[in-house]
């Protein structure tokens, strides 16, 4: 806050689905919670000519209710892809599966879980995405 102070900079809280600039949305809170502490999440969708592309925090809501929930707000629209964290890190092989599966049914076409996801979530959905999985990097740009 004090950087922001010192170059006049200003936030602005966003609670509700919103676009924030042409093509570019913010979720609005997604209710969730993490170790029984209630964690609500946002993500920044951009809408491009290939679909909506979704990047995440860390999806403590779940990331499946996430996409479903950003889904609902775009209907007829592709999810062309959903990348960051998906909060997968504590859970096991086939709870990582079912959320491969689900992607799948709501036809995600690219998938790129970071961070909290877990290197097992990276190598299943690797695995379940082939050439439209994405790994994501530091400094790296992505193609929307």
């Amino acid at each position: 806050m004090i950087k922001i102070r010192k170059t006049k900079d200003f936030i602005v809280e966003i609670d509700k689905f919103k676009e924030i600039s042409k093509g570019i949305f913010v979720s609005g809170e997604i209710p969730g919670a993490y170790h029984g502490q209630y964690m609500p999440e946002q993500a920044l969708m951009i809408k491009a000519k290939n679909g909506i592309s979704i990047m995440t925090g860390c999806a403590h809501p779940g990331i499946v209710k996430m996409v479903r929930t950003i889904k609902e707000k775009f209907p007829g629209e592709r999810i062309y892809s959903v990348f960051g964290g998906f909060h997968l890190k504590e859970e096991d092989k086939r709870a990582i599966e079912i959320v491969t599966e689900k992607f799948k049914e709501m036809k995600v076409e690219k998938a790129g879980p970071t961070h909290c996801s877990g290197k097992e979530a990276e190598r299943i959905f690797k695995d379940e995405y082939g050439n439209d999985f994405i790994s994501i990097k530091t400094g790296q740009t992505l193609d929307i």
